[in-house]
């Protein structure tokens, strides 16, 4: 992504993969983020959500 100005910005990931029994999978979210100025870290999650047999998506924000 790069850097950011400072204000207010709309992010969209788009995460393409491989799911059980071998289907393909592309999911999107989007997530908020007023950037201040100084450095914002963002961490994608994709972690595997055994009962629903899909992936799970989160989002951590650092300043």
């Amino acid at each position: 992504m790069g850097n950011l100005k400072t204000g207010a910005h709309e992010v969209v990931a788009v995460f393409t993969g491989i799911g059980p029994s071998a289907r393909d999978y592309k999911r999107a979210m989007s997530f908020n983020l007023e950037k201040q100025t100084g450095p914002h870290f963002v961490e994608l999650l994709i972690k595997d959500d055994t009962a629903k047999q899909q992936p799970a998506f989160e989002v951590k924000q650092w300043d």
